[in-house]
């Protein structure tokens, strides 16, 4: 009955009045929640409380997108009808003002790359303003790391935003190009909206509900300029009508290196598990690591990071595994320095950083033929590559890796180099290149500091 008006609510929320009805009479209540549960709890009334009752289904965003109200759309038109002034006196400063918005900061590949980019812009002696829309899932090391500001409401978000009076603001998903949108708005266009691109975003939502998919393609027109780390994540958003420049990756190459020792026998398998996240591919790597068990058994090893140990238990996966937990940037480090071989079976990847990090230890990997995780990885090169869905061959691919040794030291030799261009502050002077670009009124490269295929390995 449950899973039959969660349906029902689902096809009402695909039309804007409803929707828009929905969030007014939450936005109404939240308030009261939040002053109740300061209250309550001996702390300052607006704390960021969500009552579980008021939350959205996974796939339908957060219950304060900004899209959800005609507000967040007027302000997107806003900033796409006014094209923002010129500032050459600031391009020619030699720090920049930049702040980036967050809607969240959850131990994810995407919040990781942003991590690293605010703190090498702030090495290269940036001044940087990382804004995080009262988060809920926020992990405590990337959260310390951002050294971000945290706000229970959006306008006092906008107020912060705007009164540092920054050159550009970074949007990071699409929710916050709403947001940086009206602080585009009231701010008079004093500043450049730019959009940081991670990942083809509509795909985060099912073909079911296309408001949401509309909602997020109008922010890469919308937007006066974008840049994302890969030509295929480029050609999406540009497809979009976005305006694109590239800029590498980056990697922390000297945290993530190849052990000192060879990995001791058995090989060991590791994965990394989010259940959660319908795109990661569980389904799929669950039956293809079940595969690998049934045929070699006690001559293979698995560890599986992502989740933790009840979570794990939930999912009775067919196979024993050393559950690692969610680890932190070292623990990732470490899990794949003793593995063996990395498998990865995501629907796509906007970047593939955690099959970067395994490749800059040295592991060779089996992954999905999907999205930017093209640019680095390459077939029978570094490493055995499966059609996304396909557990049958993803299976193969491990069981062939596992049983030839030459053929995994051979991949393993070719891994590191793969990645060794995506160096961090070479990252960091590209973007900065970009917001000069931007600010001096130039017409922005279309990629910044990106090395040739050659130089890429």
């Amino acid at each position: 009955m449950l899973t039959r008006l969660r349906k029902i609510r689902h096809r009402l929320c695909r039309y804007r009045p409803c929707a828009a009805l929905e969030v007014t009479l939450r936005d109404m209540v939240r308030p009261l929640a939040n002053t109740a549960a300061g209250l309550a709890g001996g702390v300052s009334a607006g704390a960021a409380f969500y009552p579980a009752a008021l939350d959205r289904r996974p796939f339908l965003g957060t219950s304060r997108d900004a899209a959800w109200r005609p507000s967040g759309m007027r302000d997107l038109h806003w900033m796409s009808s006014h094209a923002p002034r010129p500032n050459p006196e600031a391009a020619e400063e030699e720090s920049l003002r930049i702040a980036f918005l967050l809607e969240d900061a959850p131990r994810a590949g995407g919040v990781i790359s942003i991590t690293l980019l605010v703190k090498d812009l702030r090495r290269s002696g940036h001044q940087v303003l990382a804004a995080v829309r009262a988060p809920r899932r926020a992990d405590p090391e990337l959260t310390a790391r951002l050294d971000a500001v945290t706000c229970a409401a959006d306008r006092h978000l906008v107020r912060n935003v705007t009164g540092w009076r920054p050159h550009v603001v970074v949007a990071t998903f699409w929710p916050t190009a709403y947001l940086a949108a009206r602080c585009y708005r009231e701010a008079d266009a004093a500043f450049w909206p730019v959009y940081y691109a991670q990942d083809y975003e509509p795909d985060f939502y099912p073909d079911d509900a296309p408001w949401f998919r509309q909602a997020v393609r109008a922010t890469y027109s919308a937007m006066p300029w974008a840049f994302c780390k890969t030509p295929w994540l480029a050609e999406r958003l540009e497809a979009e009508g976005a305006r694109v420049s590239l800029v590498p990756p980056a990697l922390d190459l000297t945290l993530f290196s190849p052990a000192e020792t060879i990995a001791e026998e058995p090989p060991t398998v590791l994965a990394m598990v989010r259940p959660d996240s319908a795109r990661r591919g569980w389904p799929v790597l669950r039956e293809a690591l079940k595969r690998v068990h049934d045929r070699l058994g006690s001559r293979v090893r698995f560890a599986v990071y992502g989740c933790d140990e009840p979570t794990w238990k939930s999912l009775a996966a067919p196979f024993p595994a050393e559950v690692l937990g969610v680890l932190d940037t070292a623990g990732v480090a470490a899990a794949c320095r003793r593995a063996s071989i990395f498998v990865e079976a995501s629907d796509f990847h906007g970047f593939g950083r955690t099959v970067a990090e395994a490749m800059a230890c040295g592991v060779p990997c089996v992954i999905t033929d999907s999205g930017g995780v093209g640019l680095f990885a390459k077939h029978n090169v570094n490493a055995l590559i499966s059609p996304p869905g396909d557990a049958e061959s993803l299976a193969s691919h491990v069981i062939r890796l596992l049983e030839d040794k030459t053929l995994r030291q051979r991949l393993s030799q070719s891994c590191r180099s793969s990645v060794m261009w995506m160096d961090r502050m070479a990252s960091a002077r590209a973007t900065a290149d970009l917001f000069r670009d931007l600010l001096a009124g130039r017409h922005p490269a279309k990629s910044y500091g990106y090395p040739s295929d050659n130089a890429r390995g």
